[in-house]
Parts: structure tokens; C-alpha cells; sequence
């Protein structure tokens, strides 16, 4: 294994991260990160390069100097809308001795699963292995040995706006870092913040971001499906600044002292006064309202993930709940939204498969970018051989996201 350290940056919409993982005692440690406030970037895509530069520079640079290192390469984590997902299955008759599937059968239409013909403009992101079926028997899981006449793979594939990760690199490019390889960020996340026990059991992790809102589901091992909403924090700041005809500055500070995801049984009897600040008049309104307008939009938002679970039919499959990562975890009561919208058990994820040196505190909004660390120790994109992921022989990264 290697022994360069790994760097992983996540790109946000309101704040820009980069961590450093160092291989310890056999093992990867987080010993470094390095944060500042994010410009140029919206929903999770770069609008504008030289804004979304001047964030990454001073994450760089703080992470360089906590770290004691030269940043050259790195993992990015991405998101946006523009992320999709699509089921492909590939399908091959089994011309073997007796019919009985090989080695090389599973080779064969895993190839064939996993080449989906993309329009120019979106550029393949990840292949995912779900299942197998022989014939009318599904849910195979390993087909090798087994007898049949056609063998089908179940691929989910996810792929994003070939010009949004362009302009995400451009950034790295023009302040003379590389990127080893992009990785859609929830799954990074849930390398991070998931047991083998919640992935067999069924589990949905949902990202709350600043521009993004990014999820995952997994069953029976396998991740059965995942996408990203262009709503994220930023629009509750929003929504509460038009609401009440404030500043972004004093939306976003009642948000994180009064706000809640859930009204509060005395919110009513509280009121809040705002002074006079340049360009908006004093003023005064209640707690009620405030959480209110950011109720009606967490709740809007969970239940557009909601909506895309019950058309899948995967709802049934979560035995072990929701998990939630991400700056949004901050929003009380959150995870009772949650529980009481997805009627499962909810509970804020924790970095549970990464150590973290004393002076890091594993926080929940540290998950994608701890999570890239890991995905980065996984597959040797370390200093000494980085090694693009496309260009591997099919051996993509939906293994490492089975543990």
C-alpha cells in the first residue's frame, strides 16, 4: 500500500473542504483539513472559475500549512442536479459446458452492463453492479457455477453534464492541482459513515448540503439507487431572508440560533427583533414564522426524495433507517422531519470507518470529504501511481461501495 498522503476536496456550494488522510499503523487517518467560505459556486456547479479559485486556494493553503505538505493532486467530490442515474441490464446466452456460467460469463456482461451509450454532452461518473438473474431467477448475487441458457447483469450507472465537471477542473487546473478522479459525493460519504450491517439491512443516506441535496440507497449490499436535488441550506437562507426582508448574513444567524426543522410546541409565545441595518428597515416577527418558512421547505425537499424511493419501490427495503450527513445535520430536529416523513428510524451519520487525529472533530459535515479519503486508499491514488478510474479494466468502484 502506498504511503503519499491522499488529499480530497469537496467543492460546495457554501464552503469549500479539503482533507488529508495519512496511512498510520496500518491504517488511514484524517490529519488535516483545511475550510473557507465558497464564491462562484451554486448548486453545486461552478458558475464562475476565478470566484470558486479564491475559496480553494485558501482551503489549500490551510490545509497545507496544518498538515505540513505540498497539495499537487487530488479526489474531488461532485454534485449538482445534473447527476443522473439509469438502470442498464447486459444479457448473454450461456454457451459453456452444460450451460453452467463462468468466470468469464460474469466478465462478459458486466462489459456489457456497464457500456451505456451517453449523448457527448454527459460524461460516466460510476458503474454500479446490482444483481444477476439466470433465466427467470433474480436476484442472483453470484451466478458463477450456477446453470441456465441466459445470464443478465443489473447495472445502475450515473452520469453527469460532461461541462459542469470540465469547469470543476478548471479550477484545479488553474491554480496547478490535479485531479486524480471525481467521485459523486454521497457515495464517498457513505464509505465514511456506514456499517456493513446497514447496507445489508437497507439503509438511505441523504447529504444536506449547501446547494445539493444527495442521496443513496442501499439494499441487500448493493446500492439500488442514487441521485442529487439542486435545494440544499442556502434556499432556507433564502426563503427566510425574502420572507421577512432581511439580510442573507441575519437569515443564515436565525437560522442556525432559532431555526428548527419542526415547530416548536412555545415557538409561538417567542418573538425575535432585528435592528435596522443598511438598506432594510428594523424587525420584529415571530419564531413561529421563522420556522415555518424552514419547515416548509426541508419538508418540500425530503419529500421530493421520498417521492423518487416510493416510484422505485425501495421504501420497503430500509430496515436500517435514514442517515443524514452533511452542514445540514446543524438544523435542530432534523432527524425527526425525517423519522416522521420517511416513517423510519433517522439518526445524523458519524465518521465511523475513518480515525481522525485529536485535533479534528469527526463532524457530520465531514463525511464526503473523509469518505473520498477512503475511496482514494481503497484504489492506490496515491503521489506515487495515480491511475485515472475510466481508464481501469471495468474494475469500477461499485466494490469498494459493498463493504
Amino acid at each position: 500500500m502506498a504511503t503519499q498522503p491522499l488529499v480530497a476536496v469537496e467543492l460546495g456550494t457554501t464552503r469549500t473542504v479539503v482533507a488529508v488522510g495519512e496511512y498510520q499503523n496500518n491504517g488511514l487517518v484524517l490529519t488535516a483539513v483545511g475550510t473557507y467560505p465558497t464564491t462562484g459556486v451554486r448548486k453545486g456547479q461552478v458558475v464562475a472559475v476565478e470566484q470558486a479559485e479564491t475559496g480553494l486556494v485558501a482551503a489549500l493553503r490551510q490545509a497545507e500549512q496544518s498538515g505540513n505538505l505540498t497539495i499537487a493532486q487530488v479526489l474531488l467530490g461532485v454534485s449538482g442536479g445534473h447527476i443522473q442515474t439509469v438502470g442498464n441490464v447486459g444479457n448473454i446466452p450461456i454457451q459453456g459446458r452444460d450451460h453452467v456460467v463462468t468466470q468469464d460469463d460474469v466478465n462478459e456482461v458486466t462489459e456489457l452492463a456497464g457500456s451505456l451509450n451517453l449523448d457527448d454532452s454527459r460524461k460516466l461518473l460510476h458503474t454500479f453492479a446490482q444483481t444477476y438473474s439466470i433465466d427467470d431467477m433474480e436476484g442472483i448475487f453470484d451466478p458463477v457455477g450456477m446453470t441456465g441458457g441466459q445470464l443478465a447483469m443489473h447495472m445502475l450507472i450515473v452520469h453527469g453534464a460532461r461541462a459542469r465537471f470540465d469547469n470543476a477542473v478548471a479550477v484545479f487546473r488553474n491554480v496547478s492541482v490535479g485531479v486524480q478522479d471525481t467521485v459523486f459525493g454521497v457515495c464517498a460519504a457513505s464509505l465514511a459513515v456506514l456499517s456493513p450491517e446497514q447496507k445489508k439491512n437497507g439503509v438511505l443516506l441523504i447529504d444536506l448540503g449547501g446547494g445539493t441535496t444527495d442521496y443513496a440507497v442501499f439494499a441487500n449490499d448493493v446500492i439500488a439507487a442514487a441521485g442529487s436535488i439542486g435545494v440544499g441550506g442556502d434556499h432556507i437562507t433564502n426563503d427566510i431572508a425574502l420572507a421577512f426582508n432581511i439580510t442573507s448574513v441575519q437569515a443564515e444567524e436565525l437560522k442556525r440560533k432559532e431555526g428548527s426543522a419542526v415547530i416548536d410546541a412555545d415557538a409561538s409565545g417567542r418573538r425575535l427583533t432585528l435592528p435596522q441595518s443598511p438598506g432594510f428597515p428594523a424587525r420584529s416577527f415571530g419564531v413561529r414564522a421563522l420556522q415555518t418558512v424552514i419547515n416548509a421547505r426541508i419538508d418540500e425537499t425530503l419529500r421530493v426524495v421520498r417521492a423518487r424511493l416510493d416510484e422505485e419501490g425501495l421504501l420497503p427495503l430500509l430496515g436500517a433507517g435514514v442517515v443524514l450527513t452533511g452542514g445540514g445535520t446543524q438544523l435542530r430536529n432534523i432527524c425527526s422531519l425525517a423519522q416522521l416523513l420517511f416513517g423510519l428510524p433517522c439518526q445524523v451519520g458519524f465518521l465511523r470507518n475513518i480515525a481522525c487525529e485529536a485535533k479534528i472533530e469527526p463532524t457530520p459535515d465531514l463525511a464526503t470529504v473523509a469518505g473520498l479519503l477512503m475511496y482514494g486508499y481503497e484504489h492506490g491514488c496515491d503521489g506515487e501511481r495515480i491511475r485515472p478510474m475510466r481508464t481501469r479494466v471495468k474494475k469500477m468502484i461499485e466494490d469498494i461501495f459493498k463493504r
